[in-house]
């Protein structure tokens, strides 16, 4: 087996950090799912079929409908969603190209 090779090192089992300690503002439903999906083992983790059964798909709220979405209406034009509404939701460069001489991409590279 695979202890048996040469380069074989064993590690000690290491609690993992509770995804919920992660997530913080994931509701159970979530926190399920993804520890379902995020299972290392994988004859214990969770298919396509099972993962679109969870209860995450079917609890409050709905999806939105897809004709509700924002969407942009060309890659260099303006959002549909006000810049106001992006940038409250967290959203730093909503909309527009991202060219080389961009200075928020400029790094200092020390060595």
């Amino acid at each position: 087996g695979v202890t048996s090779l040469p380069d074989y090192v064993a590690f000690k089992p290491c609690p993992g950090i509770p995804l919920a300690d992660i997530f913080i503002a994931a509701d159970d439903h979530t926190i399920n799912l993804l520890q379902h999906m995020l299972t290392f083992d994988p004859n214990k983790r969770c298919n396509c079929t099972q993962a679109l059964q969870s209860t995450y798909f079917y609890s409050e709220p709905q999806p939105t409908h897809p004709e509700n979405l924002p969407v942009l209406r060309d890659w260099d034009s303006e959002p549909s969603v006000p810049p106001d509404v992006l940038m409250n939701a967290g959203v730093k460069r909503p909309f527009g190209r991202i060219t080389p001489l961009d200075p928020s991409l400029s790094k200092k590279l020390l060595f």
